[in-house]
C-alpha cells in the first residue's frame, strides 16, 4: 500500500476483509494516471480538465473527448495492428458504447481485438448476449454502474476483472470461458444484487480470491481450480456445480454457504472457513480423500458421498450426517476447547461403519438405522447424554431416552433430553433445526444399537469402555416385553444383584445383610451346643461364604442348611462382585 494520504488519491476505494483490506485508487504522476489495484499500472492522461482517461488518440484525448474522425483513426489502427483497444479511466456511456459496437473491431458479434477498461466506470448499459472475444477482456478496478449482460458469451483469451466493483451485477447464463478468470477482490452487492453465474463452462482456473458479497454458481462446470481463498462474502451458493480440480476456500468467511449436489472430483482440501450461519454440503460428491475444515453453527453433509474418505475437522457446528456414504475411513473431530465442541444431529441410514468421532457431542445422535454400526469407532473424547438425576449414573445414546419418552412412564422418572422434541414416525423429523426429533423405538431396537456400540468398543479392546452400552444393552433386554418371561426375570435378579455384573456395589450390598442374617440365623439355631453369641455365628457365615477358610463345628441339620445357603449365596455375590471389578478395570 502506499503512504500517499487518502484525501489526495482519485476514485479510492477500499474493500475490507476479513483479515485487513485492499484499496484501489488512481492518482497523477505528471503527465500519466496510475492504477493502484494490486499493483499498479499507468497511462497518459487525457488533456481533457477532469478526465483520468487514456490518451489514445493524436490529440491527447481519450476516446470519449476525441473527435468523431479520431476515434475511427484510432478504431482503424488498432484493428490492423491487432492492438489493444483501450478505454482505461474513461467513463463509459451509452454514446462510446454505441461507437464500440458499430466499430469494425466487432465483426459478427465477435470482438477481434483485446479489450481494456482497467479503471473505466462504465455507465451505459451493455449487452453482450451471444457475443465472442477473440482476445482477452481487461475490467481490473473498473466500476460496473449500469447492466451488461455477457449470456452466452464465449470468451478464448483471460477475463481479468480484479478489483472490480459492481454495481449492478452483469448476466452470466451459459458462458464460456476457454482460459482463466480473474474476479479476485471484486466487489459484488452493492447495489443489492448478486454476482451469478448459470449454465457456464470454464476450461482453466477461476480466482475469487478476495472477493465481497453475494456469489451464486448454478450448474456450472470447472474444469480447472475454483479458487476463493479469503473471500468475504455474504452468501455463497455452488449448486449442481463441478469442480475436477482444487476448491480453495482458505480463510473464507461468509454469512452462509451452501454446495449442494456439489461434484468434488479433485478436491483434497477445503479450509478453514468461518460460516456465520449454515453451511451446507448436503449430496456433495467428492472423489479424492478431503480435509474439510469448518466452523459454522451448522454443517450439513446429509447425502454426502466421500469416495475416498477424509477427515472433517468442525468448531460449533451442528452436524448432519445422514445418508452419508464413504468408500474409505472417514474422521469426524472436534477442536480441543471443550466449549466449542461440534454436535453430532443424525446418523441415520449413513455409512457409520467407516466413520470416527473425536471430542464430539454424541448426546443427540440418533443411532437407529446407521450401517455397520459395529465397526464405528467412538474416541474417549467423545461425550454421551447421562441418566437423569436419581438413577444410577451412567451414558445413554438418544435412542434410549427415545424408547423411554415413548413409554407411559416417560414422565414420571424424566427421561427428558434437552434439545429434543418426540414424534411419531421418522418422517417428521427436520434437519435443518437446532431440535433433534425423537421417533418411538421399540427397546429390542435399542437393545440393537447398544450391542453394536458395545461390539466396537469391545473390538477394538475397551472393554472398560464399552460398559455403559452393555448395560443400557441389558436393559432394554429386561425391559422388551417380546422377550420371554423367564427370561426377564433372571435379568432382574441379574440386574438387582450386580447392575448386570457392572456394578461391585450392588453385589457387596446384598452380602453384607446376607452376613448379617446368617450369622443370625446360626447363633440361634445352627449349632449343636444350643444357641450361641452373634459374634460365633457371623464369623462362621464368614468363613463359609469366603473359599478356603474351613471349620470344625459341629451343626444342626438346620446350621448345615444354612452354611449351604449362605456358601451358595454368597460365593455368588462374590464373584459377581469380582465380575463387576474385572469389568471396569480389564485391559
Amino acid at each position: 500500500m502506499s503512504d500517499q494520504p487518502i484525501s489526495t488519491r482519485l476514485a479510492y476505494r477500499k474493500i475490507n476483509l476479513q483479515n485487513g483490506k485492499e484499496e484501489v485508487w488512481l492518482d497523477r504522476d505528471g503527465p500519466n494516471v496510475v492504477l493502484h489495484a494490486g499493483g499498479s499500472s499507468s497511462w497518459k492522461c487525457c488533456e481533457t480538465e477532469g478526465c483520468n482517461g487514456d490518451a489514445v488518440a493524436r490529440d491527447s484525448k481519450c476516446f470519449l473527448h476525441t473527435s468523431d474522425d479520431a476515434k475511427k483513426q484510432y478504431l482503424a489502427s488498432v484493428l490492423k495492428r491487432k492492438s489493444c483497444l483501450s478505454f482505461r479511466g474513461v467513463k463509459v456511456n451509452q454514446e462510446l458504447i454505441e461507437a464500440l459496437m458499430n466499430s469494425p473491431v466487432v465483426m459478427e458479434k465477435t470482438f477481434l481485438v483485446p479489450l481494456t477498461f482497467a479503471g473505466a466506470e462504465i455507465e451505459g448499459v451493455l449487452d453482450l448476449k451471444g457475443y465472442t472475444f477473440n482476445r482477452i477482456l481487461v475490467l481490473n478496478g473498473a466500476v460496473i454502474r449500469n447492466y451488461i449482460s455477457f449470456d452466452q458469451t464465449t470468451f478464448k483469451e483471460q477475463f481479468l476483472a480484479h478489483h472490480l466493483l459492481i454495481g449492478l451485477p452483469p448476466s452470466f447464463n451459459g458462458t464460456t470461458f476457454f482460459d482463466e478468470v480473474d474476479f479476485s477482490y471484486a466487489e459484488a452487492g452493492i447495489g443489492g444484487g448478486t454476482l451469478q453465474f448459470s449454465n457456464s463452462t470454464f476450461h482453466r482456473a477461476v480466482s475469487a480470491k478476495g472477493m465481497v458479497g453475494p456469489l451464486w454458481l448454478e450448474r456450472c462446470k470447472f474444469e480447472g481450480d475454483l479458487l476463493m481463498q479469503g473471500a468475504n462474502a455474504s452468501i455463497i451458493n455452488i449448486k449442481n456445480c463441478s469442480v475436477a480440480g482444487e476448491l480453495d476456500l482458505k480463510g473464507m468467511h461468509c454469512a452462509a454457504f451452501r454446495s449442494n449436489h456439489l461434484q468434488a472430483v479433485g478436491t483434497h482440501q477445503i479450509g478453514p472457513i468461518t460460516v456465520e450461519n449454515d453451511c451446507s454440503f448436503n449430496h456433495a460428491t467428492f472423489g479424492a480423500r478431503v480435509q474439510l475444515e469448518v466452523r459454522a453453527k451448522s454443517l450439513n453433509l446429509s447425502g454426502a458421498q466421500f469416495r475416498e474418505g477424509g477427515y472433517i475437522k468442525a468448531e460449533e457446528a451442528r452436524i448432519y450426517l445422514s445418508h452419508v456414504t464413504t468408500g474409505r475411513h472417514l474422521r469426524i473431530a472436534g477442536g480441543m476447547i471443550k466449549s466449542e465442541e461440534p454436535v453430532i444431529m443424525s446418523l441415520q441410514d449413513a455409512d457409520a461403519g467407516s466413520m470416527s468421532f473425536a471430542h464430539v457431542d454424541m448426546s443427540r445422535c440418533m443411532f437407529y438405522g446407521s450401517h455397520d454400526l459395529g465397526e464405528i469407532v467412538i474416541n474417549a473424547s467423545a461425550r454421551f447424554a447421562l441418566t437423569p438425576p436419581g438413577h444410577l449414573k451412567r451414558r445413554c445414546i438418544a435412542d434410549e431416552f427415545a424408547w423411554r419418552l415413548h413409554t407411559k412412564a416417560s414422565k414420571s422418572t424424566k427421561w427428558n433430553l434437552l434439545g429434543t422434541e418426540v414424534v411419531g414416525d421418522f418422517q417428521a423429523q427436520n434437519e435443518h433445526e437446532d431440535i433433534v426429533s425423537l421417533p418411538p423405538l421399540q427397546a429390542s431396537q435399542v437393545a440393537d444399537v447398544y450391542r453394536d456400540l458395545r461390539r466396537s468398543f469391545e473390538g477394538k479392546g475397551n472393554g472398560p469402555g464399552a460398559a455403559d452400552f452393555y448395560y443400557g444393552e441389558m436393559e432394554m433386554r429386561r425391559h422388551d416385553p417380546e422377550r420371554p418371561l423367564s427370561e426377564r426375570l433372571i435379568l432382574f435378579f441379574y440386574w438387582i444383584l450386580s447392575g448386570y455384573g457392572l456394578r461391585a456395589s450392588f453385589a457387596i450390598l446384598w452380602l453384607i445383610p446376607l452376613m448379617i442374617v446368617g450369622g443370625i440365623l446360626m447363633s440361634a439355631f445352627g449349632f449343636q451346643n444350643n444357641c450361641q453369641p452373634f459374634v460365633d455365628g457371623f464369623v462362621f457365615t464368614l468363613r463359609s461364604i469366603f473359599p478356603g477358610l474351613s471349620h470344625t463345628t459341629d451343626l444342626t441339620l438346620i446350621g448345615k442348611v444354612i452354611e449351604m445357603g449362605t456358601k451358595v449365596l454368597g460365593t455368588m455375590l462374590l464373584a459377581l462382585a469380582v465380575l463387576a471389578i474385572r469389568a471396569r478395570v480389564k485391559r
